[in-house]
């Protein structure tokens, strides 16, 4: 009996039952049905879940596969279609017909044996690219196995295609051989192999004019889609037709060059050092090793070299800056850790929850996929402290095990997040089995000196200079690669000369001189030539490496260097399928270019990844381009990354520049710039904004159209929002003032009240950070009026916020208790528990103000209740610390100790500085109550210090009144009369109601030590 459910997938999806039409109602379960019919397989439940959850918990996931399934069955006709056997879940076979299968059923006896009539059955059935117009953008991974699938498709429908025309044509059936040919271009355009054979079918169906015709088609395609022109076989076969000749296709040879690759000549001493250090690292104790050098110099071959010694003894962790991805934050360290495979798994499930998390966000991908443990989102705005501190751990973990080397090459190149996080890790190495080994290059260290010096300070660095090879060593390397010759000298003293004795010229000079046999040639001259005749003679080495590296790719067949090309605008390193969409060339052209360029010694593979041999080279082939070419190639870089590795952003940030592309890449810019906030990297956030922001002025200057520029303006706003947010938290407050600026033109610009709202925030917070109270309420003030006009709630609730603050310092504590209490409603009303828990330690505060200690402590127990609820550990820092202040104020001395300790601990490992100063500064008034003017002085100071370090102006006055009360302690009239009159004079400057009424009372304590002879009494 025939199946009477119909499931066409190839072309537009379509179900049928008894030839009608079936609606099946949820996208999701119409996916579900679409990957069941694909191949008419049977499907582990475990797939299924990671296909449509892939980040949820495994439970979960299952539960809600279960519930799919239901759906599933209810909306088919014959639910009993859909069969669950064990943990498998398949389609009946008898009951389900899929094109997709029945495609790949007549394709599976091998297109070379099919006949002429299973050829055309397969076209008949294949209607178009898998599910063509069907996508399901909540669920990546289902994503990604559909463009899989699609892929493997098309290229057996191609296949067929191709085979069916040469079978035709050995038939004499040229016009069905030529429409299967069309056919094949309407998928695949760039194809130009088969452009070529269309010349000639048409060319043998005695249709020349056709020919020709399609001739000036393929070169306005290739020129149009990859800015190059014909490749010989596609002129030769032009060029037959027009001479009605038989096709002469070009044969190009090569020879596979030997690989060249010599002992590690005239390192030993360097090689010995690494030795050692790792040595030292074995015994416990850790340490830094810089090799340093100019490009070429062999810096890259030492660490090789070192890490291959020590593999069998250590773990070998290898990762590398690379100059096209300097701004990709934790970019060399990742791809340390993922070389390093299950054993950073195996690690990371011992750490705890909170930085499992942390690492979890540089690789959710192997974190979800090894499952450590369920990414849970951590709170908005910790600072990098804690994931720096994570990753250290993760690292005492992985020495527990063994003795870990990191190996990390081009240090100039790494981000500025890695190096900070290099220093970090200097105050834990010398006590671990660990040796981070280093090279960069001594032209480009700029990035790295700092660090350097640092390390060098604390005693636990070594620099491995290299210097050139000799003359001497220069014959060793000579004698391994060069023909047999007892006169070898005179050349090698000419290698020398020419190549300076850099290592990577001197190879890259002998490898031209294989390919074009001229070695053997100087050798054999060397030993008839005297000193005079050696001097005239015409000496095969050109001028330069750039010269040389030129001549080797210009040796190069066309498609091959188009190959090339396209990865040296992809980078340093790139993968098969990526070179493939962005050359535009078929799979089989581009596997053979690889091929023939590792053999050449141009590429090399690591592991499935093609990378250059020096970055030198990549450099020469990308400099080479020209400008339409480059920017027309950086367009298929992104628009192929978009499809296949969407989550590399900083490369898409690239391609969209250098492919001119401005709105594409500020989209992509800010989308990068979330990222690195995620992960702490804020510097590398900073430049995405400025990167978003230069794209975005480029595009303004292009436009004409009011829409056009309107909707510039607001991803600009939206661009300096980002920026700003950053700058808060670096403390660059007077380039925020200066962003605000450009914001509120903007936005008066748009006239939009919604922009006008949030630009009046903008300009309250600023204010409230200078201590401008009164105009920071006005800003908010009237931000409130605007985004209630707009209807915008989440404004709505931080301009109250910024109201009650700013009401709060003003010593308004009635607008500020409403103002604060509105706040706390809508955030409650969003679901916005973050900021819920923010707004009730500032009603906590608002309490100690008007002395009410108890209403203090209960509004601080009900912020702590809300952490737990909503599983934000970290924010625990904020009740913590008004639960102290309360109990300060009650004299519950030994408890506002205990919690003021945890909640410095937790601000201190997340570096909020801002807690860190009301944290000491409680600590000092503590030690006042206690009568310990030492400790109080030491607390207060150190938080003073870090206060106007970061120029936190709002806690000096409360700080600069308890130093003066902790100095009249110790009867230090002088010094507590000094910060008595600043407190006074920042309170009062300020109009801050509660620090000046702390101020005049230390003022007067003041004078009464000092027998009012300070001049204090005319003050007070």
């Amino acid at each position: 009996m025939p199946a009477q459910l119909h499931v066409n997938l190839l072309g537009t999806a379509k179900v049928f039952w008894q030839d009608r039409p079936v609606a099946i109602p949820r996208r999701q379960t119409r996916a579900l049905l679409y990957c069941l019919a694909a191949t008419m397989c049977a499907v582990p439940r475990e797939r299924l879940c990671f296909l449509f959850w892939a980040d949820s918990p495994e439970a979960l996931a299952h539960r809600q596969l279960t519930r799919l399934l239901t759906h599933l069955r209810r909306a088919l006709p014959m639910p009993d279609a859909v069969i669950v056997e064990g943990d498998c879940v398949a389609l009946d076979a008898e009951k389900v017909w899929a094109d997709t299968a029945a495609f790949t059923e007549l394709c599976s006896v091998g297109i070379a044996e099919a006949g002429i009539e299973t050829l055309r059955a397969a076209l008949r059935i294949y209607r178009g690219p898998l599910l063509c117009d069907f996508s399901l953008p909540d669920c990546p991974e289902f994503e990604a196995w559909c463009t899989q699938e699609r892929a493997v498709l098309e290229r057996r429908y191609l296949n067929t295609l191709e085979t069916l025309w040469e079978r035709l044509a050995a038939r004499g059936a040229y016009a069905e051989a030529i429409a299967c040919a069309q056919r094949y271009l309407v998928e695949d355009e760039l194809a130009e192999r088969v452009h070529a054979r269309l010349i000639q079918l048409y060319a043998a169906n005695g249709d020349r004019a056709a020919a020709m015709r399609q001739y000036e088609h393929c070169l306005t395609i290739l020129e149009r889609e990859l800015g190059v022109p014909p490749l010989p076989e596609t002129r030769a076969a032009y060029i037959s037709v027009l001479q009605d000749q038989a096709v002469a296709t070009p044969v190009v040879t090569w020879t596979t060059l030997p690989s060249l690759s010599t002992p590690l000549i005239g390192r030993d001493d360097a090689l010995g050092q690494l030795l050692r250090a790792f040595a030292r690292a074995r015994e416990g104790r850790g340490g830094f090793v810089f090799v340093t050098g100019e490009p070429g110099i062999g810096k890259s071959r030492l660490l090789q070299t070192f890490a291959e010694k020590v593999q069998a003894r250590a773990l070998v962790a290898v990762g590398a800056g690379h100059e096209v991805e300097q701004d990709v934050p934790y970019g060399p360290l990742v791809e340390a850790m993922r070389s390093m495979g299950p054993a950073v798994v195996d690690a990371l499930a011992d750490l705890g929850g909170t930085y499992k998390d942390l690492i979890a966000r540089l690789m959710p991908d192997m974190c979800a996929r090894e499952k450590t443990g369920d990414y849970r989102p951590l709170e908005p705005q910790p600072q990098p402290g804690l994931l720096f501190e994570a990753l250290v751990r993760w690292l005492q973990r992985l020495a527990l095990r063994h003795t870990l080397v990191l190996c990390l090459d081009d240090l100039q190149w790494c981000d500025r997040t890695t190096l900070a996080w290099l220093g970090y890790l200097s105050r834990h190495i010398r006590t671990l089995p660990v040796l981070v080994a280093s090279a960069y290059r001594s032209t480009e260290s700029d990035a790295v000196t700092s660090l350097r010096t640092q390390l060098g300070r604390a005693g636990i660095a070594v620099d491995i200079p290299l210097e050139r090879l000799t003359e001497q060593e220069v014959q060793q390397i000579l004698r391994h690669v060069g023909p047999g010759n007892a006169h070898r000298a005179r050349l090698s003293q000419r290698l020398h000369r020419f190549t300076g004795g850099n290592p990577f010229f001197l190879l890259e000079t002998l490898r031209a001189m294989y390919e074009t046999g001229q070695l053997r040639q100087s050798c054999e001259s060397a030993q008839k030539c005297h000193e005079d005749g050696w001097e005239r003679e015409r000496f095969p080495l050109p001028d330069s490496v750039n010269h040389t590296i030129h001549e080797r790719l210009d040796r190069l067949e066309p498609q091959t260097r188009q190959v090339l090309e396209a990865g040296a605008v992809l980078g340093y390193a790139f993968d098969f399928d990526l070179v493939v969409r962005t050359s535009g060339r078929s799979e089989e052209a581009v596997l053979q270019a690889l091929e023939t360029l590792a053999a050449r010694q141009l590429l090399m593979n690591r592991g499935g990844r093609f990378g250059f041999q020096h970055d030198l080279i990549r450099s020469v082939s990308y400099q080479g381009l020209s400008y339409g070419r480059r920017r027309l190639l950086h367009r298929r870089a992104a628009e192929a990354l978009t499809q296949l590795r969407p989550q590399e952003l900083a490369s898409l940030v690239r391609h969209c520049l250098r492919g001119d592309r401005p709105r594409q890449a500020a989209e992509f810019a800010l989308q990068a710039c979330q990222h690195a906030r995620a992960i702490f990297a804020y510097a590398e956030a900073r430049t995405f904004c400025e990167q978003a922001l230069a794209a975005l002025a480029r595009e303004a200057a292009e436009l004409h159209d009011p829409g056009a520029l309107n909707a510039n303006g607001r991803l600009r706003m939206q661009a300096l929002d980002e920026r700003g947010w950053v700058l808060r938290l670096l403390g660059e407050m007077d380039a925020y003032t200066r962003d605000t600026q450009e914001v509120g033109e903007l936005a008066r610009r748009l006239g939009e009240p919604h922009l006008l709202g949030h630009q009046r925030l903008r300009e309250a917070s600023g204010y409230r950070w200078f201590c401008r109270y009164a105009e920071a309420m006005s800003a908010a003030e009237a931000g409130l009026a605007l985004s209630q006009e707009a209807g915008d709630m989440p404004t709505q609730a931080q301009c109250w916020r910024e109201v009650g603050l700013a009401a709060r310092e003003m010593g308004l504590y009635e607008r500020a208790h409403q103002a604060l209490e509105q706040s706390l409603e809508l955030f409650a009303a969003l679901a916005d528990a973050t900021y819920e828990i923010h707004v009730l330690s500032h009603l906590s505060t608002l309490a100690c103000c008007r002395n009410e200690p108890s209403q203090a402590m209960l509004l601080a127990r009900q912020s702590l209740d809300r952490c737990v609820d909503a599983g934000l550990p970290l924010e625990r820092r904020l009740p913590l610390g008004d639960m102290a202040a309360a109990a300060l104020a009650l004299g519950e001395l030994d408890q506002a100790e205990t919690w003021l300790q945890e909640s410095y601990a937790i601000a201190a490992s997340i570096a909020d500085r801002t807690q860190e100063i009301l944290c000491l500064g409680h600590l000092g008034w503590l030690h006042l109550r206690r009568h310990d003017p030492n400790r109080a002085l030491v607390n207060l100071q150190v938080a003073l210090e870090l206060a106007e370090r970061i120029g936190s102006l709002a806690e000096q006055p409360w700080l600069h009144a308890g130093l003066a009360e902790a100095c009249c302690l110790a009867a230090d009239v002088d010094q507590a009369s000094r910060h008595a009159r600043r407190a006074l004079e920042l309170a009062t400057g300020q109009q801050h109601a509660f620090h000046t009424a702390l101020a005049r009372r230390a003022a007067a304590h003041c004078a009464e030590i000092s027998g009012a002879e300070s001049g204090f009494v005319g003050i007070l």
